[in-house]
């Protein structure tokens, strides 16, 4: 059997290949196929694409003992993992194969809120080279959004004023109202 066609993604190789009947001098090139679709499959990658596993630890000092250990931290590395405990703080860490802890922010880099990674729910950060940054959004993030989403444009007066919320809405008062079900009390 012929080589397979130029290789250049994982989807171009040919599980077929090499047949039974090729001749294994043909084996260098088949490897050099595959050497070459995974290259470009994970450009950028000087190190593991992906460790994982169920971290184990006290809360918000978390340890990762992938069945392959790391033998160093590698920008780009992608850690799917799963919390044994709810994080506490804003400054939960993550020591992967004893190379020492590193800290675990939010995709912006921001410090995480208490309750950000929850034990038994799938986390997923990428290695900065410095820290560890979540893909994706928390609940917590959600949750400050959908609040800040629903609240009016900030008031055009001065003064004392109050924020209050009835029936699925807010609004800003210069007094109290009886029968809203929550009022907070500001100054602008």
């Amino acid at each position: 059997m012929a080589l397979e066609k130029l290789v250049v993604l994982i989807d171009d190789l040919d599980p077929t290949s090499p047949g039974p009947a090729d001749a294994k001098s043909q084996g260098d090139d088949h490897l050099r196929n595959i050497k070459t679709a995974v290259k470009n499959c994970f450009p950028g990658f000087a190190g593991p694409v992906l460790v994982g596993g169920r971290a184990s630890g006290v809360v918000d000092t978390y340890t990762l003992a992938p069945a392959t250990a790391l033998t160093g931290y590698v920008a780009n590395t992608l850690v799917v993992w799963m919390p044994n405990v709810t994080s506490l703080t804003a400054a939960p860490t993550m020591n992967v194969s004893g190379l020492g802890a590193r800290a675990i922010r939010s995709v912006s880099g921001a410090p995480l809120l208490p309750g950000d990674l929850v034990a038994g729910q799938y986390v997923v950060m990428v290695d900065t080279g410095t820290e560890y940054r979540l893909i994706g959004i928390t609940k917590n993030y959600i949750d400050n959004l959908s609040f800040s989403s629903m609240l009016p444009a900030p008031p055009a007066m001065t003064g004392q004023y109050f924020l209050a919320y009835q029936n699925g809405a807010f609004a800003y008062l210069n007094t109290p109202v009886p029968g809203f079900l929550l009022q907070a009390q500001g100054i602008v």
